[in-house]
Formats: structure tokens, C-alpha cells, sequence
């Protein structure tokens, strides 16, 4: 897509110190059935968490054994302290983290500390500023293996993350555009069916629902 193209070009030059450095807190799905498994940063309008980005990843421990799939409920992990630019930029492509079932900021369970992140591939880049106009309507970004991510755009605007079901599979990052307002009232709702490219698909199940301009749980 014009925006991850866009967003990698700006952040392709390497800066002299770390640009984004923090904790980064990340909501996780995906995996199972040959599904990628995802890791997608949950962003604010401010640095240095002003991305909206998801990689595509791997996770190992040496004791602990990852559930077949972060898609039946909610996961979240915490980061070690990181620069998010590096991590979007491709420069830093590993990184341990804890793991949690649930929201680690709103009670979640703590799975496991140390895990090993690889970063397989930074599907989506978009730089977030309280100077974007407001997007018009309810707007999502289509991943592989069954995702719709909602496009963040202007304060105070939300994050959500569904997992779908149905016959679709377009490029990552296709863009899908409904005719209401773009807001958390007005979001995809479990059961709801949904065009995508030349397909229609059902939301299964809402993995995550943060509510901005600080993205916490509502």
C-alpha cells in the first residue's frame, strides 16, 4: 500500500540515536492453521509510541510451550525496552518479551517472561500524528490469515483487532471502508459480515478493543 510504502521510505534513514526508545506494549493473535502469527504495537498520538505498526513474528522459550493459536481470546505481550523506529525500519529483528493472556494492563495473566520475538516481516507501518484530519468513515486494513486491523487515523479514535471467517484472502494492508462513522459505537461486531476484495467475510470473534487517545481498555 502508497502508506507502508511512504512510511518505510521516512523511516529507512538511520538515525544516530534511538529515535522511539520505550516500552511497547503489543496485542498478539494470530497463529494456528498455518495463520501468521502477529504482533501489533498498541500506539498513542505522542512519542514514542506514535506508530501504528504490526510485524508478523515467531515466539520460542526454552520451557514453555506457545498455545496453538493467540486467536481464541485476547494475548498481549510487554517488550523489553526498545527503539520502535529500529523495529519498524527492519534494523532490529529480535527481542524478548512477557506474555500474557488477556490485557497485561487490565488483569491479564502473565504466561511467561523472556520469550524470544523474531520478527519475521513488518507487514504495516503508519505514522501517527494529532495533526491527521479525521477519517471519514469506518476503515479497517486487511491481514493474511484472517484479520481486520482498524485504521487509526486522528484523536481520539480506537484500536481493534477481529479475526474473520470466509474465503478471502487479498493483499496485506487492502483496505476496507464501511459507511458509518469511524467510531468505537460504530466498530465491527462479532457476526457481522464483511466485503473484502471480491469476498465476503463474517467477524468471528473481536480479539481487542482499546479505546484512544491513550488505547486502554474501556
Amino acid at each position: 500500500m502508497l502508506f507502508l510504502s511512504l512510511a518505510l521510505i521516512a523511516l529507512s534513514q538511520p538515525p544516530a540515536t534511538p529515535v522511539r526508545m520505550g516500552t511497547h506494549g503489543m496485542v498478539l493473535f494470530g497463529g494456528g492453521d498455518g495463520a501468521p502469527t502477529y504482533a501489533s504495537h498498541i500506539p498513542m498520538f505522542h512519542a514514542p509510541h506514535d506508530l501504528q505498526l504490526v510485524l508478523q513474528v515467531s515466539l520460542s522459550h526454552p520451557t514453555w510451550k506457545a498455545p496453538p493459536s493467540f486467536s481464541d481470546q485476547g494475548y498481549t505481550l510487554v517488550p523489553e525496552k526498545l527503539d520502535l523506529t529500529a523495529l519498524a525500519d527492519g534494523r532490529l529483528t529480535a527481542f524478548k518479551a512477557a506474555v500474557f493472556r488477556g490485557n497485561f494492563e487490565s488483569g491479564g495473566v502473565e504466561l511467561v517472561k523472556g520469550a524470544e520475538v523474531k520478527v519475521q516481516k513488518v507487514v504495516l507501518v503508519k505514522p501517527l500524528s494529532t495533526a491527521t484530519p479525521a477519517a471519514p468513515a469506518l476503515s479497517y486494513l486487511w491481514l493474511p490469515g484472517g484479520f481486520l486491523l482498524h485504521a487509526i487515523t486522528a484523536p481520539p479514535d480506537f484500536d481493534q483487532v477481529v479475526r474473520v471467517k470466509g474465503g478471502s484472502n487479498p493483499a496485506a494492508g487492502t483496505q476496507v471502508t464501511l459507511p458509518r462513522p469511524n467510531n468505537g459505537d460504530h466498530r465491527l461486531h462479532d457476526g457481522e459480515a464483511v466485503t473484502v476484495g471480491a469476498a465476503t467475510v463474517t467477524v468471528e470473534r473481536e480479539l481487542s478493543f482499546l479505546v484512544g487517545p491513550d488505547f486502554v481498555v474501556p
